[in-house]
């Protein structure tokens, strides 16, 4: 099921995951970390299958309930939590909707900060979860704040990952800010 994913085969993948997702409820029970696991893949290729309403919403639904038993079970700031907390970000962020898109920016923040606390600064999940942070400050429009944030983003990638192909969309992700703030 993960492979599958990996190679963004997300209806394939999800059928996967649910079937494991139901073995291993019925072999090690609703709450094991490994259900969990399952479910939270199960979820991911929900939110990358759902284009409008009512896949949103119930992705939406899918993916609360799956990272509200992973902060019971595993803990708020746990990695798994926080790929699924990320996953909940993409899919407010891919609505287009000016509040769903303010949600995501604060849990995103929520993610970068937990992240930033477990894993270091320059570990590659926590600069790509501020890009993030940049990304939906450019879609709220906030577009100078986008711009400080990806800049500090650039910062971080050049000293862990120099060349690595996020740098190149951090800099698009100036460019689109700078360009909607009108400077270009």
């Amino acid at each position: 099921a993960a492979l599958t994913n990996t190679l963004n085969e997300y209806e394939e993948s999800q059928r996967q995951a649910q079937a494991v997702a139901l073995e291993r409820e019925r072999r090690l029970g609703r709450d094991h970390p490994d259900t969990l696991m399952a479910l939270a893949l199960e979820g991911a290729n929900r939110v990358r299958l759902a284009r409008e309403e009512p896949a949103f919403a119930e992705a939406e639904g899918f993916i609360r309930d799956v990272l509200a038993r992973q902060s019971r079970v595993l803990g708020h700031t746990h990695p798994q939590t926080l790929a699924t907390q990320a996953e909940l970000v993409r899919l407010l962020g891919k609505q287009g909707q000016p509040d769903k898109t303010r949600q995501a920016l604060a849990l995103h923040a929520e993610v970068w900060r937990a992240r930033q606390q477990a894993l270091g600064p320059d570990h590659l999940d926590t600069i790509f979860a501020l890009g993030g942070v940049a990304n939906l400050q450019r879609k709220l429009g906030r577009n100078d704040e986008a711009v400080a944030t990806a800049r500090e983003t650039l910062r971080r990638y050049a000293r862990t990952v120099p060349g690595h192909r996020l740098v190149s969309a951090t800099w698009e992700l100036i460019g689109s800010a700078h360009y909607a703030a009108g400077r270009m």
